[in-house]
């Protein structure tokens, strides 16, 4: 078994809070990690560049007989992305003589959307502590690797991860969660401020930093905006099923909810009077006794990195 756990973590970088909080907590233990991406984009070189390390980076490259499957009338189905640049980037580390791959996957990862015919229906599957587990087994068995591969953030919900971000003020100007920025010429729009993921960021976020530095962040200001009221219905769970997008638990949105209509910056905006009426008050009871900010569940984190999350949680 090859044992790499006391070399440089290399960290995978997405250009989101996620991975931004991973990379800063594991920069402040003096753990010297190394910035990973798989074909990054301009928000993930930006994103790099705020951290002032010296990245690393693959170039991943599909089979163009997709393309003609498509033209022919094949549908593409959601594939397991986080596992593929997983395994990408264990093998980066394993080249470039590095320690373990760091992702920063969180606890709501493993949440279903819905259950369907009694089938938890998982849109971030390969994201989930499951996968993360068969990945890693996989790994010792076939590559005899003892710690190639596990989330920093696994114990975390989203709604903590983004309250540990608001203490990281370098990455304002160049931090994007939503997908499709990523499809986005222009890199100064990095939100596209009507999506579910851009709806539960901004959510998630504004309990814990001033209306004018989220507005910033986000180009606009979504709890202003009616018209974004049917989308966070859906976060909340007061219309259909969580959204198939990697979002948080519809727990954590109340919670964020709860909070901000505590705040006066908040409470009078447009889409949060609108949604303090629109849920039920069953939900409102069940926040009162809420973990969301209490870590724990299964993980897989080496007691080494375990203390790299201490001082910020």
């Amino acid at each position: 078994m090859y044992d790499d756990s006391d070399r440089r973590p290399l960290s995978a970088v997405g250009g989101g809070k996620d991975s931004i909080v991973s990379l800063e907590a594991l920069r402040r233990a003096e753990l010297d990690p190394v910035p990973f991406s798989v074909n990054p984009n301009h928000v993930i070189v930006a994103v790099n560049e705020a951290s002032g390390l010296t990245p690393l980076a693959a170039r991943r490259r599909l089979d163009p007989v997709l393309f003609d499957l498509n033209a022919s009338g094949a549908l593409n189905g959601h594939i397991p992305v986080t596992a593929i640049n997983s395994l990408i980037a264990v093998a980066t580390a394993v080249l470039h003589g590095l320690g373990p791959v760091v992702m920063s996957n969180e606890r709501s990862a493993s949440d279903p959307n819905l259950v369907w015919n009694g089938h938890e229906i998982n849109h971030q599957w390969s994201k989930g502590v499951e996968a993360e587990g068969l990945l890693r087994a996989a790994l010792a068995e076939h590559a005899g690797l003892t710690e190639p591969y596990f989330s920093l953030l696994r114990s975390l919900s989203e709604l903590h991860i983004a309250r540990l971000f608001a203490g990281f003020t370098r990455y304002d100007d160049v931090v994007t969660s939503c997908n499709a920025a990523f499809k986005l010429r222009d890199a100064s729009e990095r939100w596209c401020r009507d999506c579910p993921k851009c709806r539960f960021v901004f959510l998630a976020m504004a309990p814990f930093m001033a209306r004018e530095r989220v507005t910033h962040i986000f180009g606009g200001d979504l709890l202003a905006d009616p018209e974004q009221i049917p989308g966070y219905r859906e976060l909340l769970g007061v219309d259909g099923h969580k959204p198939f997008e990697c979002v948080g638990e519809v727990e954590e949105s109340v919670v964020a909810l709860g909070l901000l209509a505590e705040q006066d910056q908040w409470r009078d905006a447009p889409v949060i009077r609108a949604l303090v009426d629109a849920v039920p008050a069953t939900a409102w009871s069940a926040v009162t006794n809420s973990d969301v900010f209490t870590p724990g569940g299964p993980n897989h984190i080496p007691p080494t990195y375990a203390k790299a999350l201490t001082p910020l949680t």
